[in-house]
């Protein structure tokens, strides 16, 4: 018997906050989690996280190209995170993470 995915809602119907003095992180769901260049499955991975893991990120989620990992099919929702001091964004699979503000 298979198991049906479970619907996840979208990003920015459940945003970590909405404080602008907020800061937010995630914390990675699972090992071996892509950090990707850009918002979709074919870029290039630039490091990988393991389950615990934890980046500082954006409080915004952005819509890229769609992935079926952790759960959840078709998903396209990714987090920007900032990774080894690069001057753009870095991005994880929204599914596959915590996502958390903290006030600050």
């Amino acid at each position: 018997m298979s198991q049906a995915s479970k619907p996840v809602p979208s990003p920015k119907a459940i945003q970590p906050t909405s404080s602008t003095n907020a800061s937010c992180y995630v914390v990675s769901n699972v090992d071996g989690l892509n950090i990707r260049d850009q918002p979709r499955t074919d870029s290039t991975a630039l490091a990988q996280l393991q389950k615990g893991d934890r980046l500082d990120a954006k409080c915004d989620a952005v819509e890229g190209g769609s992935y079926s990992a952790c759960g959840v099919s078709n998903y396209s929702w990714w987090i920007p995170v900032h990774y080894d001091d690069r001057n753009a964004d870095a991005y994880v699979a929204a599914a596959c993470v915590g996502w958390y503000a903290s006030q600050g």
